[in-house]
């Protein structure tokens, strides 16, 4: 993969957003905001927070405020965000539980985009687990919903993943078909970063095939 163009990226983003998260952090340490913006500062806590244990411990607080407020957008968040904490910290079998849970959440209350993140999330576990053919299950599961609702970013991302599944599968036709395609969604959609991973990712097919043919 091609990695330079994504640190020199993700070198600036990292400041501002843990810049802003500590000081959220330390507003609501400090309890210093009005009671109904409890779930939003949360779920900000929780998605961006860089420490993987205060992740983890923001997202099940989450859940918690949620749940007392029967709120199914922001617990969904809280189960997505608790299985992000829980796969960043290799704790896989638990981060697929909390991934369930949040389809299961959004399943109910046929919110299809979240859906076809929750999809993506479990099939990355899965990939990372080695188990193949879940994973690819759950890749084709989430690209149906994501198509039907034209969300070109993880439509991308989706096929991405999905391409470098087969890559470690051995199958690299349809690792080529699949990242070809996220390529050009990235390319469209100007995300640099999707770009540079998938020709990262294309070199390396193109390279495996090219020593297959000799």
């Amino acid at each position: 993969m091609t990695l330079g163009l994504l640190l020199a990226f993700c070198s600036a983003v990292y400041c501002q957003n843990q810049s802003r998260t500590d000081s959220l952090e330390s507003v609501y340490s400090s309890g210093s905001y009005e009671e109904q913006d409890k779930l939003k500062i949360l779920k900000e806590l929780a998605i961006n927070h860089t420490n993987n244990e205060k992740k983890l411990q923001f997202s099940q607080e989450l859940i918690q405020a949620a749940e007392a407020l029967d709120s199914s957008t922001y617990l969904f968040q809280g189960f997505q965000e608790k299985g992000n904490a829980l796969r960043l910290k290799s704790d896989l079998s638990h981060a697929l539980e909390s991934y369930f849970q949040a389809a299961k959440i959004v399943g109910e209350e046929k919110y299809s985009r979240q859906l076809g993140v929750a999809y993506i999330s479990i099939a990355d576990v899965y990939s990372i687990m080695g188990n193949h053919l879940n994973a690819v299950k759950y890749y084709q599961r989430a690209l149906i919903i994501l198509r039907q609702e034209n969300d070109s970013t993880n439509i991308a991302s989706a096929l991405l993943n999905a391409g470098d599944e087969y890559i470690n599968a051995g199958s690299l036709d349809s690792a080529q078909m699949y990242t070809m395609e996220a390529e050009t969604i990235f390319k469209k959609i100007n995300s640099l970063i999707g770009e540079a991973y998938s020709l990262g990712n294309l070199g390396m097919i193109f390279a495996k095939l090219g020593n297959d043919q000799q």
